[in-house]
């Protein structure tokens, strides 16, 4: 509201653009800092995995292996697809001298709310690197109960009832992969009814809709070859064209290695405060 009387409407959605672009120091940014670093020597590509070994790729499935787990195939990049180069130089001042542009009521209120927002969205990627540490180990028990029981990665198919009743039907689990595999190809909204779902499973899909319209995020312009990402697992390892744009679903800290080598980024879920567009706007 102050940012508005201030700066106008226009004014104030770009100041806010630019303050979370170069005003927010999140962990997840560190976490890109460190991975750039860490081809570089072996030293540093240990450190990498002690601090954030435990994430992944689509890491809130918990089937998906963790980065320690996948060695250094998490390193294997190809150097003409690199973006990002180098850690991003701050001035702090930058935000508070545009504050002080501001008519002399609003610039310690404006102060204090910045302030207030910043310390915010960072914690929230800290809270989240810490929650996904102990969510990790939950993966390895799971994978030692697989080995335990003869099941090795094929124990994440089954329910809890059916491995403590040793109930293990091999059919049951085909079935499920295949629903899985369905599922996977559809993107569904935030909220959907049964209906939409069965025309979904179905193939009776609308395809009238020519024009996509969206908002964005970061500031400029990039022209590119678009890559429709569904498991981003599959592409960790994969050669891609200098100039590939990310489509996908949603993302999370987990695509550390996929954000190196795209130029741009369109996801159909999320805001303007969703981690994509917090890391979209650091890079």
């Amino acid at each position: 509201k102050f940012l508005k009387k201030s700066f106008g409407e226009n004014g104030s959605k770009q100041m806010l653009n630019e303050w979370m672009s170069h005003g927010l120091h999140t962990e997840t940014m560190a976490m890109y800092d460190i991975f750039n670093e860490s081809e570089l020597t072996k030293d540093k590509v240990f450190n990498f995995y002690s601090a954030y070994g435990h994430r992944a790729t689509g890491e809130l499935e918990l089937s998906h292996p963790r980065w320690i787990e996948l060695s250094d195939t998490l390193f294997k990049k190809d150097k003409k697809n690199k973006k990002y180069i180098s850690k991003k130089v701050f001035d702090e001042n930058y935000i508070y001298d545009k504050i002080k542009e501001a008519p002399l009521l609003y610039r310690q209120v404006l102060k204090e709310e910045w302030e207030i927002l910043r310390s915010l969205l960072e914690l929230r990627e800290t809270w989240k690197m810490q929650i996904m540490k102990p969510y990790a180990r939950l993966r390895w028990y799971v994978l030692e109960l697989g080995r335990r029981l003869n099941l090795n990665n094929e124990v994440f198919w089954y329910s809890l009832d059916e491995i403590s009743n040793m109930i293990f039907d091999d059919i049951n689990v085909l079935e499920r992969k295949q629903k899985s595999k369905i599922f996977s190809h559809i993107n569904f909204p935030t909220v959907v009814s049964l209906e939409q779902i069965e025309k979904s499973l179905k193939g009776e899909f609308n395809h009238s809709q020519k024009i996509m319209e969206g908002v964005g995020i970061s500031p400029g312009m990039v022209y590119g070859e678009i890559k429709v990402i569904k498991d981003p697992q599959k592409e960790m390892d994969e050669d891609w064209p200098e100039n590939i744009i990310i489509v996908a679903e949603a993302t999370d800290p987990g695509w550390t290695p996929l954000f190196q080598k795209a130029k741009g980024i369109i996801v159909s879920k999320g805001g303007v405060l969703s981690h994509c567009a917090i890391v979209a706007r650091e890079m």
